[in-house]
């Protein structure tokens, strides 16, 4: 269950950022509202400047992009983060807005880590909009010495509303699940991965927000396919062991707070991440 917006409120945000300090996590809110800078929340992740754009602040509390807008990272200062060989389940969430179903043969990231395209290079991970009728979010992947692979669960967008979006990845027991609006929205298994080909241990390339890495640079972005994507509250946390429950907490939780980590969730990622 998710606990009051008025809790919340009566406890400072600044608890957000001591609990998580030093995790394995980051959290791009997208909610600067000036600029051409994205700073991770808690402290852990580089500063994301992204180039291009003119709209990016058109709608409060989100990051709009448009076709030539992305963000990105060669360096190495987010591999602890998203290298995966240590590993157990990652989770990842967004909240996401999508004001029509994607062009066809466009994919959008939302992120990549690696080049996504083609064959994909070794360790390459990603979530784009999958191209249908209907918008969703689809996890993608390059495990090291295997080939590009979509993953079988994926999460149907609501159009022209906020979508909360969480994806479960339990690397261990190899499982798939997302979770919108605080229900379950998509499950699905792959092969497990030995701990030698885990997504995540040698991308080429670096990271990507907002765009996708193809093989000779970026070659998709958010708006390609439809200039009404919006995208906030982005998060990311790797767990060193599987916990069953913490991810429909979180979606459960945040949903509530549209964006906001409940501290009855941030309690238990303290003890587990």
């Amino acid at each position: 269950m998710g606990i009051s917006t008025q809790g919340v409120a009566a406890r400072p945000r600044s608890a957000i950022k001591t609990a998580l300090s030093g995790k394995s996590a980051v959290w791009y809110k997208c909610f600067e509202g000036t600029g051409s800078d994205l700073v991770d929340t808690l402290g852990n992740g580089p500063t994301l400047t992204f180039t291009g754009g003119t709209s990016e602040w058109t709608n409060e509390g989100w990051l709009t992009p448009d076709n030539s807008l992305e963000a990105q990272d060669t360096s190495t200062s987010l591999g602890d983060i998203f290298k995966l060989s240590d590993a157990a389940q990652i989770i990842v969430c967004l909240d996401h807005w999508v004001a029509s179903a994607a062009t066809a043969g466009q994919n959008p990231f939302a992120f990549s880590f690696g080049q996504v395209t083609g064959a994909g290079s070794d360790g390459a991970w990603g979530v784009h909009v999958l191209d249908d009728s209907t918008p969703t979010l689809r996890f993608e992947f390059a495990p090291t010495g295997g080939t590009r692979t979509l993953s079988s669960a994926t999460g149907a967008l609501t159009q022209s509303q906020r979508n909360f979006c969480v994806l479960d990845w339990q690397l261990d027991a190899p499982s798939q699940q997302w979770y919108v609006n605080g229900q379950t929205n998509g499950t699905g298994t792959t092969d497990a991965l030995a701990s030698g080909d885990r997504v995540g241990n040698s991308p080429t390339g670096g990271f990507v927000f907002a765009a996708r890495w193809g093989s000779s640079g970026i070659d998709s972005r958010l708006a390609d396919s439809d200039a009404g994507n919006r995208i906030a509250n982005v998060f990311f946390l790797k767990l060193s062991e599987v916990d069953t429950t913490l991810a429909s907490e979180i979606a459960s939780d945040m949903n509530d707070m549209r964006g906001d980590l409940s501290y009855k969730v941030l309690d238990k990622i303290n003890k587990v991440a």
